[in-house]
């Protein structure tokens, strides 16, 4: 190949700006949730918050460019991106679908994208409420079915490796039944009232105002909610 300094050099300038893109949606999607949940604490803080986990990312990324970094590597991507991704990806769109609802979900779009094409929301309607979650059951069901223990080349990793692994994998998926276990056992009445009360959406504005939710916007499809939604008062940033 002619020029061959040039097109080695494209190549890594390529693949540091994939880098920064690829970190620029992960660390967004952190550090919104964070700021969205302690708007008043965390939210003074964005530029340092976000330096923080820029910085913890670096470091614990070190380990991917030592000597043993391609065995670390392939250890964690066997078992966080087969397993643990494929399940959190489900529970989203199964969360998004049936227990906040697609047409409350699909109302924010045109909010945030006016104007919109109504085929393009159809269209991503069906995809997360039905084909999404069929492909998503299928590749996990398939992935636990043919799952083996992780290799690279002729190396065979250690006993060990494997409850690493799992825990790895664990650390991903275990909050989300501890979350709703708790929020279930705070709440208060019946065991359905306790589910009905943590699976309703809290609608947040500023300056704390009540939102009237109607019959057909209460999206629930598995448990239907009252007319009003109560909205606490905390101010959040839009």
């Amino acid at each position: 190949m002619p020029i061959p300094h040039l097109w080695a050099a494209l190549f890594f300038i390529l693949v540091f700006f994939l880098g920064i893109d690829s970190a620029f949606g992960m660390i967004k999607t952190f550090t919104s949730g964070l700021f969205d949940m302690y708007p008043t604490t965390l939210g003074r803080y964005k530029v340092l918050v976000t330096l923080g986990i820029c910085m913890a990312s670096y470091l614990s990324g070190l380990i991917f460019v030592t000597k043993g970094g391609m065995y670390w590597f392939q250890l964690f991507d066997w078992y966080l991106c087969f397993f643990a991704l494929m399940l959190v990806a489900l529970l989203e769109c199964l969360v998004v679908s049936y227990i906040y609802g697609i047409e409350r979900f699909l109302r924010n779009v045109r909010e945030m994208l006016k104007p919109v094409n109504n085929t393009f929301l159809t269209v991503m309607k069906y995809c997360i409420m039905v084909e999404v979650p069929i492909v998503m059951a299928g590749a996990l069901i398939f992935t636990v079915a043919t799952f083996r223990s992780p290799k690279y080349g002729k190396y065979v990793y250690p006993e060990w490796t494997n409850v690493f692994g799992w825990l790895l994998g664990m650390s991903m998926t275990l909050p989300i039944p501890i979350i709703i276990v708790y929020n279930i056992l705070s709440a208060k009445g019946t065991f359905i009232e306790r589910l009905r009360e943590t699976v309703k959406p809290v609608i947040t504005r500023k300056g704390g105002v009540i939102t009237d939710l109607k019959d057909e916007d209460c999206a629930h499809v598995m448990f239907p909610q009252p007319d009003i939604v109560s909205v606490t008062k905390e101010t959040t940033e839009c």
